[in-house]
């Protein structure tokens, strides 16, 4: 795609906008504008969907709060989704445990001095006061955690750690004073590393021989992608999902007219995948997932959200223009525009990571 042709496709994104495609449609908020139910739709605002993915990671996070397990590693590329991952994870400990404390913290790529480090724990924990010493600070983090979990009569809480492969000894060293602390006054720490492949193997080499004590690190999930039944999935899910104020499905929204006409994406996971094939990025993944010529992929879950955000508000924005035969161009036109492609930097340096789980099989796998 040439630079004029991305940007008539960011304009054409824009006029989405159009009333007169869907304002006589409008559901339960008819006094919304197009504008305005754009900007409330889930799927830009990056709403979690559900996947396989998503339901296998949370599942062994459950378990191990059930059972009493001290912690596991979630290993995924940079694309794969990871930070959707954890807030869906947020979410449904939410639901699910509302009387045991759950606090996510991101570890910093750039380096921190041991002060920076400390205001950037009492900002994850939600603690205003960040005056004092180091050791004050220290302190008022502790505190924290247990009246946390006293307020609520818990005896555990959880900590989800993003970026994990960005630890050093510090945050490392930081986590077992807080584990112990909360052992004293008998709350247990469960602690779910993210990061990249390889992440579990670097932690306990960091951890040295403290680490069978300190973390159950054999317990590692790895994003393997989405299979072509995962993505058949989501896209059964987008037709389904309601969009309540504008009383449509999610795709709904933007294919007023071709869904009367009984367009459904669910319909089009093979132009899908032709357009991976199209833009040799199916190569790519097939190699990373392991799969033979001709197979389907597995597909990272960042790309393939990516994607169905800038296809869907495109193929919206065409109104009458829109024709059915030309879904493959759309499709070409959206994987693109997405910002991975066979060649890009990005990919590249995605894909080592994603790696073949041990035993040389392809898919995910679970302790």
């Amino acid at each position: 795609m040439t630079h004029g042709e991305s940007r008539l496709f960011l304009a054409m994104q824009e006029s989405i906008m159009d009333e007169q495609l869907v304002r006589p449609k409008l559901g339960q908020r008819p006094d919304l504008s197009r504008q305005e139910l754009l900007a409330l739709h889930p799927l830009p605002n990056r709403e979690p969907v559900e996947t396989a993915e998503l339901v296998c990671v949370y599942r062994l996070v459950k378990l191990l709060v059930l059972i009493g397990g001290d912690g596991c590693c979630i290993e995924g590329a940079s694309c794969s989704g990871r930070s959707t991952l954890i807030a869906s994870t947020a979410l449904y400990l939410q639901a699910d445990f509302p009387k045991i404390p759950h606090y996510v913290y991101t570890t910093q790529s750039s380096a921190l001095n041991d002060r920076e480090f400390l205001e950037s724990w009492l900002a994850a924990i939600g603690h205003e006061f960040r005056q004092g010493r180091d050791r004050t600070l220290r302190q008022r983090i502790h505190t924290r955690f247990v009246n946390a979990a006293a307020s609520l009569g818990a005896r555990k809480i959880i900590l989800l750690i993003d970026n994990a492969q960005f630890m050093h000894t510090r945050e490392l060293d930081f986590l077992v004073d807080v584990r112990g602390e909360l052992a004293r006054h008998g709350i247990t720490l469960v602690t779910v590393f993210f990061g990249d492949i390889g992440t579990a193997n670097a932690l306990r080499k960091l951890a040295g021989d403290e680490s069978p004590g300190m973390w159950s690190l054999n317990l590692t999930f790895q994003l393997s992608g989405l299979s072509s039944d995962d993505v058949q999935a989501v896209f059964d899910t987008l037709d389904a999902l309601p969009f309540f104020e504008a009383g449509t499905t999610w795709t709904q929204f933007f294919m007023q007219q071709a869904w009367e006409k009984k367009w459904r994406l669910a319909d089009h996971v093979t132009t899908f995948y032709a357009g991976l094939e199209k833009s040799r990025l199916a190569t790519a993944l097939r190699t990373a997932s392991g799969k033979g010529k001709g197979e389907r992929p597995d597909v990272p879950a960042g790309l393939l959200f990516m994607t169905l955000r800038r296809f869907l508000p495109y193929v919206g924005s065409l109104g009458d223009r829109f024709k059915l035969g030309d879904m493959p161009s759309y499709w070409d036109i959206a994987i693109r525009t997405s910002g991975y492609t066979s060649s890009d930097q990005r990919l590249s340096e995605a894909l080592p990571l994603f790696g073949l789980p041990r035993g040389g099989q392809s898919g995910r796998r679970l302790p």
